[in-house]
């Protein structure tokens, strides 16, 4: 346990208080005549009574400043001293935590700005950048979508080309057709050998082309082109033939295009005598028959011929576009030799 005794200020001995004592305002004499005058001024006596107690109530607290008790000069004036340190410490702690503060305060708009910008930034660019990728999506969709256009539009045109095509074509087979029929007739009605009741077998005269065969026209050539035709006609029966007629059909297998009357024309022929029978739109018809200078022309059995022929044909205006005429040659009539 703590012993309150032993925690005790020193006590001043009494020779320390007569030679350190501290000075008490002295009291004046006062004379009769001064008497009689504090007597009539009433303020007077006021003020030396509170003089009095000033004294004592200043004695009294340097007694407390020393732990309760009186204290010696010495004594005063050292813990004085100290209180004038540690306030002065304290003012300047005060003095430097009001400039921290200050340059905090300071510093915070600064700082504020700072990250404000940054973020500012960084939001900036993050907006810009994908504002960039979507342009450049849409760009590639734009791309994507007018490539998609171009080919739905070519696929557009390729149709309109093969229906006006399969119109075209149907249209240049019916009109072969009908040529070849009205050679078939015209040759059925001229015809006047023949035994009665025989049935002349057109399929086993075999045709097969030599050289020459197709005729091309190029996009912006020339409007006239010319061909010269081989090609073999074989005897597969068991007798033999005469007066055997050869059709050639040229045609442009659909595809539209005019040919001039004038300037299309067959020669060359040997040793059948050619001549157009037929001339329509992208079709052209010839046939070969016995010249009137002439024997018609015989195969033997098991035998077979060369012909021969020149063909050069016209269009009215030159093509757009490459168009190519096909020939194809078939046996119209024959008549069997006896």
């Amino acid at each position: 346990m703590i012993n309150r005794e032993e925690e005790k200020p020193p006590v001043a001995t009494e020779e320390e208080i007569h030679e350190e004592e501290v000075e008490q305002p002295s009291l004046m004499p006062v004379q009769g005549k001064d008497l009689k005058g504090l007597a009539k001024d009433g303020s007077t006596i006021k003020n030396v009574v509170i003089s009095l107690l000033t004294t004592i109530v200043v004695i009294m607290g340097l007694g407390v400043i020393g732990g309760g008790s009186f204290v010696t000069k010495s004594q005063f004036d050292e813990n004085w001293a100290n209180m004038q340190v540690g306030i002065s410490t304290a003012i300047g702690d005060l003095e430097q935590s009001r400039e921290t503060l200050n340059n905090a305060l300071q510093g915070i708009p600064s700082l504020v700005s700072s990250q404000a910008t940054t973020a500012i930034n960084q939001a900036t660019s993050q907006i810009t950048s994908q504002l960039s990728d979507l342009t450049s999506r849409l760009n590639d969709n734009l791309s994507e979508i007018q490539a998609v256009k171009s080919e739905t539009s070519q696929m557009g045109n390729r149709i309109a080309v093969l229906e006006a095509n399969d119109i075209s074509s149907l249209v240049a087979q019916n009109t072969a057709l009908e040529a070849r029929i009205k050679v078939l007739e015209d040759a059925e009605g001229q015809s006047s050998s023949g035994s009665a009741g025989e049935e002349r077998d057109l399929d086993s005269l075999e045709f097969s082309m030599g050289y020459g065969g197709d005729i091309v026209f190029k996009s912006g050539e020339t409007t006239t082109k010319a061909i010269s035709l081989m090609f073999e006609v074989e005897n597969t029966l068991d007798y033999d033939v005469e007066d055997v007629e050869v059709e050639l059909i040229i045609h442009s297998r659909g595809i539209p295009i005019n040919l001039s009357d004038k300037l299309s024309k067959v020669g060359g022929g040997y040793p059948l005598q050619w001549q157009k029978v037929y001339e329509g739109n992208g079709v052209y018809v010839i046939k070969g028959v016995t010249p009137a200078y002439g024997k018609g022309l015989t195969i033997e059995s098991d035998d077979d011929v060369l012909l021969f022929v020149t063909v050069e044909l016209a269009v009215a205006v030159a093509p757009t576009s490459d168009i190519t005429f096909y020939v194809e040659g078939n046996i119209t009539d024959y008549n069997i030799k006896e």
